[in-house]
């Protein structure tokens, strides 16, 4: 172990958790919905500031980077989401889902397990090292990114314009490693028809009638394997049409398919098959198409865009650099087992490996938690992650760089 890892265990004082401890409950306190991050990166740019990170800058759909220089080694980014889902039905609530309140040896919320905790750790423990002049390898940076919950928009314009070596996640994984997901896509269907009176329409006008046959072939389609990652597959989530009344066919069926992919899977050869399935079934003048759906969005500062509601999968094995140098370091620093799995839900960690840069995740958020009524982070989880990310920021880039090159 190098000195300045060493230095850490004694670094980390009691005070020093409770300021964190602190920090994550006035996230919580911050609503966050999607497209209304506003108030909560003016938040996390004030703690920035009070560590005196080095840059602190926002973006055009409002992500917030904040960057502590280091040497010419490879960078590092911290990344999590500022967002947070609906709290749906207060009443079903045991807490008050904006209370950041201390029950039980955990802080209770939405959004304490995805990732509030984690931003909570994550920009404590940057501070922290910043604050007692330890040098860094090479430039870290913490990323708090806007509108992953509806469907990652933050990362994907991140990374239109800014790229760093290595990235470790916010995501869930109770302070274990993760090394990928499934991906995901949102695929709509459309049959479009002639819509007529119900009392005179004929059955091969219908578009309702291919949706059928169409429903029927996909449920058919082959299933892939893989032993980390579990089974593509893919489901149909919602179905409507142009009608409202009772007794008129449709002139348009629309159907939403959730695709969950392994990292073999191609997007253009599903989309190229669904398309052959709807040839084969729709006769005229019923004709079918299918295609990624999109979606306009709106960010809390006003800039707008259109975004495909597509996540890429990706594995990295554990072999590789990253995830094997990390959990070097963690199992350092923190004197126990540290174990390396896929996360069970996705990320944007796709988007990231998708753009050259290879990542995984560490939090002390936990799955269980995440989008439940009962959300909440652990604070011995807290704790544990202030110490373990002090250690990554410090040792990751330089032992992924000594496993690149062995």
């Amino acid at each position: 172990m190098n000195s300045p890892l060493q230095k850490i265990p004694r670094l980390v004082s009691s005070a020093w958790q409770a300021e964190m401890i602190g920090f994550c409950q006035r996230l919580i306190q911050t609503p966050s919905l999607s497209g209304h991050e506003g108030e909560i990166a003016a938040l996390i740019q004030a703690e920035m500031k009070k560590f005196a990170f080095d840059e602190i800058s926002t973006d055009e759909v409002g992500n917030v980077i904040g960057k502590l220089k280091g040497g010419s080694g490879p960078s590092l980014q911290f990344n999590c989401h500022m967002d947070q889902v609906d709290i749906g039905d207060r009443e079903s609530w045991q807490h008050d889902p904006f209370g950041g309140e201390i029950v039980e040896s955990a802080v209770h919320g939405r959004g304490a397990s995805d990732t509030k905790g984690a931003i909570a750790a994550q920009i404590h423990a940057l501070g922290r090292l910043k604050q007692s002049g330890i040098s860094f390898h090479g430039d870290v940076y913490m990323v708090c990114v806007v509108q992953e919950e509806t469907g990652s928009w933050g990362s994907k314009y991140l990374l239109e314009h800014f790229k760093t070596d290595l990235a470790v996640l916010g995501e869930a994984t109770g302070n274990q490693i993760a090394n990928g997901h499934r991906g995901r896509a949102e695929i709509l269907v459309e049959f479009q028809g002639v819509s007529t009176h119900a009392a005179a329409a004929q059955k091969s006008d219908n578009p309702l009638f291919p949706l059928v046959s169409f429903l029927q072939k996909i449920a058919q389609l082959p299933i892939s394997l893989n032993p980390l990652l579990g089974k593509n597959s893919i489901n149909p989530t919602r179905c409507y049409t142009d009608q409202l009344s009772g007794n008129m066919t449709p002139d348009l069926v629309k159907l939403h398919l959730d695709w969950r992919s392994l990292p073999e899977d191609s997007l253009t050869d599903l989309l190229h098959t669904l398309q052959e399935i709807l040839d084969q079934i729709c006769q005229a003048p019923v004709r079918g198409s299918a295609k990624l759906f999109s979606s306009n969005v709106t960010s809390y500062n006003g800039y707008t865009g259109v975004l495909p509601a597509y996540a890429p999968a990706y594995l990295l094995p554990e072999e590789h650099p990253l995830p094997a140098a990390a959990c070097s370091v963690l199992e350092s620093v923190l004197n126990r087992q540290v174990s390396i799995k896929p996360w069970g839900f996705t990320t944007d960690g796709g988007y990231l490996v998708q753009a050259g840069i290879p990542t995984i995740g560490f939090s002390p958020c936990e799955e269980k938690h995440a989008h439940t009524v009962h959300d909440q982070v652990d604070i011995s989880l807290l704790k544990e992650s202030l110490l373990g990310t002090m250690a990554l920021a410090i040792s990751l880039p330089e032992e992924y760089e000594k496993s690149s090159i062995n």
